[in-house]
Formats: structure tokens, C-alpha cells, sequence
């Protein structure tokens, strides 16, 4: 009976521990997909940047040829 009391609080020391694990691995799951959502809000506003440019670019390169 203690040798089965005691396998008992080692598995339940174990998924305690497996459960820590898996909150501190949504975590981070959660932080990561939050850096790509700020990624992808950067990488379009740097689009919209570089396309501004080039519309500059090719009015300038208008005006030249007139």
C-alpha cells in the first residue's frame, strides 16, 4: 500500500509538472504568433511604403520626359 501511495504522488508530482510545462509552452505559442502578427503588420506597412516610392519614382520620371 505505501509503495502504491507513494508510485501515486510521484505520477501526480509528474502531470503537475507536465501541466506547468504545457501552460509555459502556450505561452509561448502565444508569444510567438503575436511576433508574427506584428511581423506581418510591419512587412505591409513596408509595402505600402516601397509602393509609394515607386509611384514617386515613376511621377518623377514622368515629369522628366515632359
Amino acid at each position: 500500500a505505501e509503495i502504491t501511495a507513494k508510485s501515486a504522488d510521484d505520477i501526480a508530482d509528474i502531470i503537475q509538472q507536465q501541466a506547468s510545462a504545457s501552460e509555459q509552452i502556450l505561452i509561448a505559442i502565444k508569444e510567438i504568433a503575436s511576433g508574427v502578427e506584428n511581423f506581418t503588420v510591419a512587412t505591409d506597412n513596408i509595402s505600402g511604403a516601397a509602393e509609394n516610392v515607386r509611384k514617386i519614382s515613376e511621377e518623377l520620371n514622368n515629369a522628366e520626359q515632359e
